[in-house]
């Protein structure tokens, strides 16, 4: 719908998920947004499941039953790690880089309940780009699984 709005000329803006684990609207909905000016609000830069061990396997495991992830090819302990650094020492950090470092990408979203968390998250998305290896190696690993993580939906209790 994205790309279809975009080309039909019926949007200004966009808000785009956009995170590690679901990277495609980078080589989608970004390209055409930028060659069309429309403006994209990034949502979804950080989620749970990127942080939480426990989900991110679930995802990473299911999607290589699916198919969609050639087993052995993430490290389930640490998919990540090979992007931490001085200027992206965690995976949020360097999660909010990846979402900002597409031109097209004109605002990313953040959410937090302090000051400081909404400091760290600031200073990694006004930081400069990732390196292009590793945009390059984000989209050749999960680009491929189309599909969008979503935190699991922990059940209301009454009391």
């Amino acid at each position: 719908m994205a790309q279809r709005a975009i080309d039909e000329g019926d949007v200004d803006v966009l808000m785009v998920g956009l995170n590690l684990m679901s990277p495609d609207a980078v080589t989608s909905v970004l390209p055409r947004a930028e060659e069309k000016n429309v403006g994209i609000v990034v949502m979804c830069a950080v989620r749970t499941v990127l942080v939480d061990p426990v989900q991110r396997t679930r995802f990473l495991e299911r999607w290589e039953q699916e198919g969609l992830l050639p087993p052995g090819k993430v490290d389930h302990a640490a998919p990540f790690d090979w992007l931490l650094n001085a200027e992206a020492p965690t995976v949020s950090a360097a999660a909010y880089k990846f979402a900002a470092a597409h031109p097209a990408a004109h605002c990313v979203l953040t959410g937090t309940a302090n000051m400081e968390h909404l400091d760290e998250n600031l200073e990694a998305i006004l930081s400069p780009p990732p390196p292009a290896e590793h945009v390059k190696r984000v989209l050749d690993t999960f680009g491929p699984v189309q599909r969008n993580v979503q935190p699991e939906r922990r059940r209301m209790t009454q009391r």
